[in-house]
């Protein structure tokens, strides 16, 4: 099944049928399109693994690699000296990076999206998150 995507309209319609695409009625269609958006790509890959638990899976790690790559080179938590913003601010230590054995000088190294999303408030300040 060839979905086509030219305009904004298009890519709206396209998520609004993007509940039943996933449905038991579409288990044996394959998906193409011939949009250029990147995320649209991504969704469409996805469509296309009909074992749920390996989309899940790939859903999992492609959100990880997309905050990843929007966070890469930029120490968004501010680490020096194994303290965040937040610790160094307040003098005193809380949150989860503290008792977390994966934080390093970048942040957080594993693949674990609820901290990827958790932001504190002083990073929320300093970046848009």
């Amino acid at each position: 099944m060839l979905i086509r995507i030219e305009n904004e309209k298009d890519i709206k319609r396209f998520y609004r049928r993007l509940f039943w695409y996933k449905s038991f009625f579409f288990k044996r269609v394959h998906f193409e399109t011939n949009c250029n958006d990147e995320n649209i790509k991504l969704i469409i890959k996805g469509l296309n693994i009909k074992k749920r638990k390996d989309r899940i899976n790939y859903v999992y790690d492609t959100c990880c690699d997309i905050i990843d790559n929007n966070t890469k080179g930029k120490n968004i938590c501010g680490f020096k000296d194994c303290k965040c913003y937040a610790q160094r601010c307040n003098n005193y230590c809380y949150g989860c990076c503290r008792l977390c054995i994966y934080v390093t000088e970048k942040g957080c190294s594993s693949k674990n999206l609820a901290c990827k999303l958790f932001n504190c408030e002083e990073v929320r300040k300093r970046y848009k998150v």
